[in-house]
């Protein structure tokens, strides 16, 4: 009786509160009640576990290219790959590479899943600019309408800290957090190389040639 009661207050616009909603549809259905609350579960943990997945995606990175595919190494890279590609498919892509990889990108996601852009490095062609190369890769980026977006429950987002530096206030809780993860030991950034303040040239030959697995330092 209560349910009819309730569904009578629904036919007539009267407003429920989020329990009597819920009371409702686990009266109607158990099952659906209970994919509701484990769909509203992932989707508070999904965020962590995405950036948990990719940190150990790139820890996992230089010991494969040492070791090879074919070792333990390169069997945990292939393990993390697998679980942060799941993870995306649900929720979040991080792209910096631009251009057709952002069309592929949104196609991936879930309802209610992000796209964050970050970068364009697709649009370097090589060691000399290339404005052509950079302007194909530039019109190859998907136009995505409001109405595009709403009807496909994606959210499209981008970010560019050259354009941020005059928001201090924006960025330094960001870096300070940051830091504090670096001294408690919860990340740990892996240099790829060093070089001396002499071999600039060489570190920048060293990056544009996509050696870079991590971090290049320049060093006294």
């Amino acid at each position: 009786m209560a349910v009819i009661a309730r569904a009578r207050q629904v036919a007539t616009g009267s407003k429920l509160s989020g329990r009597q909603s819920f009371r409702l549809l686990w009266a109607s259905s158990k099952p659906l009640s209970a994919a509701v609350l484990g769909w509203a579960a992932l989707d508070a943990v999904d965020g962590p576990l995405v950036v948990g997945a990719l940190g150990f995606v790139v820890g996992a990175i230089p010991a494969a290219v040492r070791d090879g595919m074919s070792s333990a190494a390169g069997h945990r890279l292939v393990a993390a790959l697998v679980i942060a590609a799941l993870l995306y498919a649900v929720s979040l892509i991080l792209d910096p590479v631009g251009g057709k990889s952002w069309s592929t990108g949104y196609d991936l996601l879930a309802p209610c899943g992000r796209l964050v852009a970050f970068g364009l490095s697709s649009a370097a062609s090589g060691k000399k600019r290339s404005l052509l190369h950079a302007a194909a890769q530039v019109l190859k980026v998907k136009k995505w309408s409001p109405m595009k977006l709403m009807d496909d429950n994606k959210t499209v987002a981008g970010t560019n800290m050259g354009h941020l530096f005059g928001r201090l206030d924006l960025l330094r809780p960001q870096f300070e957090a940051l830091l504090a993860m670096y001294e408690a030991g919860q990340i740990a950034p892996h240099v790829d190389r060093t070089f001396s303040f002499a071999e600039a040239a060489a570190a920048h030959h060293f990056i544009h040639d996509r050696k870079a697995i991590g971090k290049v330092l320049l060093v006294p």
